[in-house]
């Protein structure tokens, strides 16, 4: 079963570092659409149009309702969290000295999160387009290899051949920086889950089409980036005729050998890849 990364709701709290009291006040009596609208008309008026705040608010609003209305099929907000990523963008881009971004870093991370849990629920019920098109807006506001690689996976599995591109430019750069990442993991939820899941999904895809040299060289790299993952160490040890089971990072230390720990990418897996993409 795959992992679905588990996130703490955000707190209703005003945007740290704001100056907005209207919406500050909006937004913690949980009028949400009321502040969603003040939100979205302050920032088309040319006395906001460079404030980040607004858009921020328009964010954590579109979070909001998608939190309240997501099980409902026939709700208007139906695409609140893609909205909220879209406004986060937007966030992103306006505050130039990216100090509004840090003071709320704890939101952005959440959101993110709960972006890929979202992905991971989609996917897990087979509607990969669904899941395609959220991690790709989570990509669109944050460019990290993760989100490329589970999107590119996705799209292969909703029969989008252009997915096999970001798969490859993706392993490869966790070929090249195995070892940096290796050594300064990155212990973000939203990362390693998207890694995973996408990993599982790829390799079981081909297995199934009987590209197992493919699979093992998939595992073998990311393998190296995330020795911590029992997932990964578990389908990697299988594949690899291993008969051991990985220790994790709450037991006594993870299993290291010749055979799990210390592959690096060889010339030999970049051709292997290669052969898919032809």
């Amino acid at each position: 079963m795959l992992f679905l990364c588990s996130i703490c709701l955000f707190n209703n709290a005003q945007v740290n570092g704001g100056q907005l009291d209207k919406l500050r006040d909006l937004y913690n009596l949980e009028k949400y659409e009321d502040c969603l609208f003040k939100a979205l008309k302050i920032s088309e008026s040319s006395k906001y149009e460079k404030d980040p705040e607004p858009y921020l608010y328009s964010s954590m609003c579109y979070l909001k309702l998608h939190k309240l209305n997501k099980d409902d099929m026939e709700s208007e907000h139906k695409d609140a969290l893609r909205n909220a990523l879209k406004y986060a963008l937007k966030f992103k881009f306006k505050d130039r000295s990216k100090m509004m971004y840090k003071q709320n870093a704890e939101y952005i991370k959440q959101l993110e999160d709960l972006a890929v849990q979202e992905t991971s629920y989609h996917a897990s019920n087979t509607d990969f387009r669904k899941a395609s098109m959220l991690i790709g807006s989570l990509y669109r506001f944050d460019n990290n290899n993760a989100f490329q690689y589970y999107k590119g996976v996705l799209d292969i599995l909703n029969k989008n051949s252009s997915g096999k591109r970001s798969i490859k430019n993706s392993l490869a750069y966790y070929q090249l920086n195995a070892d940096s990442i290796r050594e300064n993991p990155s212990h973000i939820n939203g990362v390693n889950t998207s890694i995973e899941n996408a990993t599982i999904y790829y390799c079981d895809y081909l297995k199934k089409n009987q590209m197992e040299d493919s699979m093992k060289t998939v595992l073998k790299i990311i393998h190296h980036i995330l020795p911590q993952s029992d997932q990964i160490t578990r389908y990697h040890n299988k594949a690899m005729g291993i008969n051991k089971q990985p220790y994790t990072q709450g037991g006594i230390k993870i299993i290291k050998s010749k055979d799990v720990s210390q592959i690096k990418g060889t010339k030999e897996d970049e051709n292997t890849l290669e052969k898919d993409d032809q």
